[in-house]
């Protein structure tokens, strides 16, 4: 399948598409296949007939379950990064405030909230984010103790209605540094 030029830069990255049996999930699947992406699409459904042809490789999975993330993300491992996570996934239950069972609560929860994450924390390369960190490092929690400690004190009497990022330097500087450090590899070599 020739990739488009309609969405740029899509070709060969690998890309999780959740809740893609059908409906949503399954065009935002088939759309970026055929723009050249490595599409991986998950949903409940033991078979996804909507992406048959596409290109799209399916998996049934639920969301919720964290060790069908770290089975996902297993099978990745290796390969090229995952470039993209499409929390699609969702569900509704709709019932009056006072007949919702708790069963069908934790389950839109899960779902709609805890698949989210669990993909994230699954599938998110820790590297990319230090690669977009200038600092190259974590913080400690020392660190944002220190920051919130210094706000709370008269040493910062006169800071008020101000965002101070306590990160490495990634909020502000982060596409900065790609940038750097790709020109520095350019001229100087890995």
């Amino acid at each position: 399948m020739t990739p488009s030029r309609r969405h740029p830069g899509l070709t060969d990255r690998v890309v999780v598409v959740t809740g893609a049996a059908g409906g949503q999930g399954a065009a935002e699947a088939v759309l970026l296949a055929r723009e050249g992406a490595r599409v991986i699409a998950t949903d409940l459904a033991v078979e996804a007939p909507a992406l048959a042809g596409s290109g799209v490789t399916y998996r049934s999975m639920d969301v919720a379950d964290e060790g069908a993330w770290g089975a996902l993300a297993a099978e990745l491992a290796g390969g090229p990064p995952v470039r993209g996570l499409v929390n699609n996934a969702g569900i509704t239950h709709r019932a009056r405030l006072g007949a919702v069972a708790r069963t069908d609560w934790d389950r839109v929860l899960a779902v709609n909230v805890t698949g989210a994450m669990l993909g994230i924390q699954a599938l998110a390369m820790r590297a990319a984010q230090l690669d977009l960190t200038p600092l190259e490092r974590t913080g400690e929690a020392e660190e944002v103790a220190e920051m919130v400690a210094f706000l709370l004190s008269d040493a910062a009497a006169y800071v008020t209605g101000a965002e101070i990022p306590v990160d490495g330097g990634f909020a502000s500087s982060a596409g900065a540094k790609v940038l750097s450090d790709r020109l520095r590899d350019d001229v100087v070599g890995p």
